[in-house]
């Protein structure tokens, strides 16, 4: 890829949230658009919402944040989410690179669906210097899971067992939803 298709490439960003107080400096940066419609549905970056930014925008605009609240101290942690961050490849992969390389965040999380991950996408987000994923998994039928998000669930399943090979830290997440996911769904 160019530097010039690298500079032009472009998520929208419905908001970014930096916490400098305890328990570590962390940013939250929220990516819109999702590949899944969840009946239940709270966030408003699921839609095309934001402003239009591309990597080297954010970045800059991440490191003259910190800089202004938190002087010199590094970031601790950054936490990738959405909508569905894993949308765009190559925006997320530059992103999570010049986190960890020219912002020097410590810890980099990736909350996400997993729909899209399969184990090169794991590989490679791995190599650019991710150190945690915290994979959403709506529901473990896929009939549920199918109903609630319109969308199967097994490239998701598939994502757990490529995490799970990849040595990434890594947790699965779901929602109790009574009843929808019930506590027997959970505990499958």
């Amino acid at each position: 890829m160019s530097t010039q298709e690298t500079r032009d490439r472009c998520r929208y960003v419905p908001f970014i949230t930096l916490s400098l107080t305890e328990p570590k400096p962390c940013i939250w940066i929220t990516l819109s658009g999702c590949n899944f419609h969840c009946k239940g549905c709270f966030s408003s970056a699921r839609d095309t919402v934001g402003e239009l930014i591309n990597v080297d925008e954010l970045i800059n605009w991440v490191q003259n944040s910190s800089r202004t609240y938190n002087n010199t101290a590094p970031l601790e942690e950054a936490i990738i989410t959405g909508g569905e961050p894993t949308l765009d490849k190559d925006f997320l992969l530059d992103l999570v690179k010049k986190l960890k390389t020219r912002v020097a965040v410590k810890q980099i999380t990736l909350s996400t669906n997993g729909y899209l991950l399969n184990g090169n996408y794991v590989k490679e987000l791995k190599g650019a210097g991710l150190d945690e994923v915290k994979l959403d998994i709506k529901a473990y039928t896929n009939s549920i899971h199918q109903w609630y998000t319109g969308m199967s669930n097994r490239p998701v399943l598939e994502a757990a067992r490529y995490l799970w090979g990849s040595k990434l830290d890594f947790r699965v997440e779901t929602v109790l939803m009574p009843g929808i996911v019930d506590v027997e769904e959970t505990s499958g």
